[in-house]
């Protein structure tokens, strides 16, 4: 797999991570208002396990990149 190809893969997991943290900020300021609100705390937890996926996808592609 050519370099640049592993690099732009690893910039748009890099957009979507600051996206879930821009998501996870917002949803954690609602919670503050309302901590017993069940559904913000799925979107959250969900956004978590989203995130752990795309740090694993990056680790990945790093260690591809390494590589070649």
């Amino acid at each position: 797999m050519n370099k640049s190809y592993i690099l732009l893969d690893i910039e748009k997991l890099n957009k979507e991570l600051c996206n879930n943290r821009a998501r996870s900020l917002k949803i954690i300021k609602r919670l503050q208002k309302d901590p017993t609100n069940l559904m913000l705390k799925r979107r959250l937890k969900r956004l978590k396990l989203d995130n752990e996926n795309v740090y694993q996808k990056q680790k990945d592609l790093w260690a591809l990149y390494k590589r070649s």
